[in-house]
């Protein structure tokens, strides 16, 4: 995650990462909330509430990062449709805890929003480093 935010800024150096809340953790998917802070093209320091995931998805791992300041953040918009659905009678979903129902609803969404981006390299047993 930290060198995902160093590759993406402007001065890698002036990353700082802090108020980071884990989300979502299971051998799935790896949601963090965080501020992060850096430079910017003109020196200055700017700040913004990320959203970071980690999902492991058909053997390939992905990464997507949101500033939460410019959309909504997966969980958010997961727990918008889990409020919304009404689970019809005799779905699998029905079979599940709630818990499971959520983990289910965001790790959906997230692969949906991985369709179309380039799987990243990983270590299998990177998912035990969480």
């Amino acid at each position: 995650m930290e060198k995902t935010m160093k590759n993406m800024a402007k001065d890698p150096s002036s990353v700082n990462i802090s108020n980071l809340k884990e989300m979502i953790n299971n051998d799935s998917i790896c949601i963090f909330h965080f501020d992060l802070s850096a430079k910017n093209g003109f020196g200055g320091v700017t700040s913004y509430p990320i959203e970071y995931v980690y999902l492991i998805d058909d053997g390939k791992a992905y990464e997507m990062v949101t500033n939460m300041n410019e959309r909504e953040s997966i969980i958010e918009k997961s727990r918008k449709e889990y409020q919304k659905k009404q689970w019809g009678k005799g779905s699998y979903l029905d079979k599940l805890s709630e818990e499971d129902k959520k983990a289910y609803i965001i790790y959906t969404r997230a692969s949906i929003l991985s369709v179309g981006q380039d799987p990243i390299e990983y270590d299998k047993n990177d998912i035990d480093n969480w």
